[in-house]
């Protein structure tokens, strides 16, 4: 098969989707499939890998409408969420390549979605008009590249419970979950002198960071510090970089690389959590995979966490704080909630596994 991909980059961004397009791409071109990368928003020119990457400085019809008719793709890989969706649903249409859309969030299968503005007190007439300029174009916008299912020919959800809610506008519109994959990669042993628990993530309001630094207060006299890792991206967390701002027992790492960020994982006693509900955070993978437990606050993944008994959903602070305060003191809880969270994701997480459920997936759109 010739597949091409859509997405933007990891080395220029990192963040969930575009690992698992990593991922996806790399094992697809070592199974013998012809691969293309286009690389939405690319920060380079020139990108080293084992199969082709074609930068794409600014996404648009024109844009997509030159890759498709030069790549001649087999069939389109979108995981760039709903942006775009329907330009590239036509010209999938128009140039007879079969389209497989990736559901990443609910805001994927949504017809109108609200983003979340941040507070205007204090803000004057003209910044209070832009931000509600941009809420309305996010609006409308998501709503007419919702137009683009028309034209999708099958769907890979991450989770089985956003299956559900797929719009029905087809069919004979295939449907798939594949849940993320992840390969633990270690650079160097990570060293601290105190036990610790660890929480990562982009830093941004929808990850709720203040609530894990609220949590680490409560933690002060047990000896156990609460160390944090990822990229600062709202300016109002630009205060996690003053520690004489932080509870004496909270460290910020600030950025690491995945393989770092493995080794701080393995020597943790566990995972934290305070994100808002999202698709499936890849951190809860890399910590099962390492055989650490996860409390999170505000979502389980299809009710996996609680199912096999790996950790916590604790749904309130309080509750989380509890949670945390047992995961602390019983370290035989802890070790069998780690050994099982290490057998689910070897059966759950394999890239080996996955990429072939998707090469099958693929080739029944094809064949469709």
């Amino acid at each position: 098969m010739k597949i091409l991909i859509l997405n933007q980059y990891f080395e220029d961004f990192i963040g969930g989707s575009e690992l698992q397009c990593y991922i996806i791409a790399s094992y697809l071109k070592k199974y013998g499939h012809e691969v293309i990368y286009g690389a939405i928003n690319s920060k380079d020119n020139c990108y080293k890998a084992s199969y082709r990457v074609i930068p794409i400085k600014k996404l648009s019809f024109f844009s997509l409408r030159q890759i498709f008719k030069e790549i001649k793709p087999d069939l389109v890989y979108w995981r760039y969420g709903k942006n775009y969706l329907l330009a590239a649903g036509i010209l999938c249409n128009y140039y007879n390549i079969k389209l497989v859309f990736s559901i990443s969030t609910f805001t994927d299968i949504k017809k109108w979605v609200l983003i979340k503005l941040p507070s205007l007190k204090r803000q004057g007439i003209q910044r209070r008009l832009r931000s509600f300029a941009r809420l309305i174009k996010v609006l409308f916008s998501n709503r007419i590249n919702h137009v683009g299912y028309y034209f999708v020919d099958g769907v890979v959800s991450l989770r089985e419970n956003l299956l559900q809610n797929i719009p029905s506008v087809k069919n004979k519109l295939l449907k798939i979950c594949i849940y993320n994959s992840m390969e633990i990669k270690i650079s160097g042993e990570f060293q601290w002198n105190k036990p610790y628990v660890i929480w990562v993530a982009n830093i941004k309001e929808r990850k709720n960071p203040a609530l894990y630094i609220k949590a680490a207060e409560k933690f002060i006299d047990k000896k156990v510090d609460f160390l944090m890792v990822g990229k600062i991206q709202d300016n109002s967390y630009s205060f996690i970089n003053d520690k004489g701002n932080l509870p004496e027992n909270f460290f910020y790492l600030g950025v690491k690389q995945l393989d770092e960020v493995n080794s701080i994982i393995k020597k943790s006693l566990f995972l934290v959590s305070t994100c808002d509900p999202e698709g499936f955070s890849n951190n809860f993978i890399q910590a099962w995979m390492l055989g650490k437990p996860t409390i999170t606050l505000f979502f389980d993944p299809d009710g996996l966490i609680e199912k096999y008994n790996i950790g916590y959903f604790s749904k309130t602070f309080n509750n989380m704080c509890t949670d945390i305060n047992t995961l602390i003191e019983n370290k035989e809880i802890r070790l069998e909630m780690g050994k099982q969270a290490r057998r689910l994701s070897i059966e759950l997480f394999n890239p080996k596994k996955n990429i072939k459920k998707y090469i099958r997936f693929f080739e029944d759109v094809l064949s469709n």
